[in-house]
């Protein structure tokens, strides 16, 4: 099972949970400091235009995590395969389990929606690996892959997958535990933290690859 969670970054309110990490940095347009929070966005919202947001994923097993962006247009139109995980940002792409996998992993950076006029949002396909693959990670902070090797782990790893919603995940903040699970590298999430906001069941042959799609819609 594959765990994703998806945040937004948003100002803090005065009655915000006090166990949860607070980030200061400028607001918008200007030089002031403000305090912001990660909250989670409701799964299958659509997400607006100008947010910033950051990927929560949890894995099952150690391994190699790749994360493969796709623009989705009208008439599911698919835009050309982009490497967005592992990157110049970050290139060290080992995971396991009870770890906390934040992308991008450096907590200063976001990614801000900034759909074209016809997207309809991104199709992220979440791929892990028990070895790491023969990639090169570009000079940009994203990659361009080739369409047809896409394709091949595609049709090679592509199995029936069940999403189960988790009651309750919405709206929750991101915690001090959390954050300490994604950058302490001997920091584990235990059962008494929150659970991610989707799970993905994979029905992978044992030492199989996951391969996991994620769609991110755009109001």
């Amino acid at each position: 099972m594959v765990g994703v969670t998806i945040w937004r970054l948003r100002p803090e309110n005065a009655g915000d949970d006090k166990g949860a990490v607070r980030i200061l940095r400028p607001k918008k347009d200007s030089k002031q400091l403000v305090k912001y929070i990660l909250e989670r966005i409701e799964e299958g919202k659509p997400i607006p235009a100008g947010e910033n947001v950051r990927l929560g994923i949890e894995v099952p097993r150690s391994g190699y995590l790749y994360v493969i962006d796709r623009e989705e247009y009208a008439e599911n139109k698919l835009g050309d395969p982009v490497l967005i995980f592992p990157s110049t940002l970050s290139l060290n792409n080992a995971v396991a389990a009870g770890r906390l996998v934040m992308i991008p992993t450096d907590p200063e950076v976001y990614f801000e929606s900034d759909p074209q006029p016809d997207q309809r949002g991104e199709l992220l396909t979440l791929l892990v690996t028990p070895e790491p693959l023969n990639l090169k990670v570009g000079p940009e902070t994203t990659t361009p892959l080739p369409k047809e090797q896409f394709a091949l782990w595609e049709k090679r790893w592509s199995v029936r997958t069940e999403r189960i919603k988790v009651d309750g995940a919405a709206d929750q903040l991101y915690l001090e535990a959390e954050k300490a699970a994604a950058e302490k590298p001997k920091q584990m999430l235990t059962q008494d933290d929150p659970p991610p906001q989707v799970i993905y069941r994979v029905a992978a042959k044992p030492g199989d690859p996951l391969f996991v799609s994620v769609r991110l819609q755009y109001r």
